[in-house]
């Protein structure tokens, strides 16, 4: 995007001219761009363009949250291993926890703003300790593997992830405190 510099022609500095000179429709999709665009030139997603994979995570995740994960919040305010561990195994199986990983290691391999949309239905649940359960997990525990681990780690210790069956961000925890004593 190639903006002319209008100010050294001029003293005074002329706005409604910069503005002119902006493609609005190339910062469509970059972050922030809502920011910088008039109402006239932007555009906002909204639920009404979500695609119909995106609506199906949402209903089902909507569901999930609603019917089983807020009548046990209260129980999970506290540690509960094996509530956490039950729960984070079925996300598994409903294919929550891989939503935009890689379809080779057992992820969907679906797009960012489709996990987004599934960790926004889940917080429905209003249970807090899951929803940052679920992003250590997700964020600090399998996607280091994704990004740097060897093959043997992605097919065995990152599928076992995406089931639910392995919480990575405890097993990091874990050998974290190994390494410090």
């Amino acid at each position: 995007m190639e903006v002319k510099d209008i100010t050294k022609k001029q003293n005074n500095f002329n706005f409604d001219e910069l503005l002119g000179n902006i493609n609005f429709e190339k910062l469509y999709g970059l972050g922030g761009a809502f920011l910088v665009s008039p109402l006239s030139e932007s555009k906002t997603f909204s639920k009404e363009m979500f695609s119909d994979d995106q609506k199906m995570f949402a209903s089902a995740a909507y569901d999930y949250a609603i019917k089983r994960m807020r009548p046990v919040k209260d129980q999970l305010q506290n540690l509960n291993k094996d509530l956490t561990l039950e729960i984070f195994k079925e996300l598994g199986e409903m294919g929550f926890l891989g939503v935009d990983m890689p379809e080779e290691y057992g992820g969907s391999d679906l797009d960012k703003t489709t996990a987004a949309i599934v960790v926004d239905y889940l917080a429905f649940s209003e249970c807090a300790s899951i929803m940052v359960t679920l992003g250590a997990h997700s964020g600090i525990g399998a996607l280091p593997i994704v990004w740097y681990g060897s093959e043997e780690q992605k097919r065995n210790i990152y599928l076992k992830s995406l089931q639910g069956s392995g919480l990575q961000v405890l097993h990091l925890l874990n050998r974290m405190q190994v390494l410090m004593q």
